[in-house]
């Protein structure tokens, strides 16, 4: 996939954002099961992404794992179902609203 995103910022801690053939799951000691579409490193700064995603899944698991950057930062303790849901929600929401992208694009600091 090209433009893939390399990192991100959110109140001033980088992200960095890494798409590689398996998670690291030792990242995030907490989770159990480690059948991953992406994973999330507070810690470290680092979002990883599975690479043999397609499109929609890879989109959506950036999105996803940016979330759970944002939620562990601010400390929102949000559920994963909630993540799942917001995440997903907000693609959504900007593939079906062109103008609302538009909007945002032109009124932010989103432009280069």
């Amino acid at each position: 996939m090209s433009n893939r995103p390399t990192g991100f910022k959110f109140l001033g801690k980088n992200y960095e954002i890494e798409y590689v053939a398996h998670v690291d799951c030792d990242s995030s000691p907490e989770l159990e099961n480690c059948y991953l579409f992406g994973v999330t490193n507070e810690a470290g700064k680092k979002i990883q992404v599975r690479d043999d995603l397609d499109k929609n899944e890879e989109v959506d698991t950036t999105v996803h794992e940016i979330f759970h950057a944002i939620d562990l930062t601010v400390d929102l303790e949000l559920t994963e179902r909630q993540i799942r849901v917001l995440a997903t929600s907000f693609i959504s929401i900007l593939e079906t609203t062109p103008e609302l992208r538009e909007y945002l694009y032109a009124n932010t600091q989103l432009q280069s």
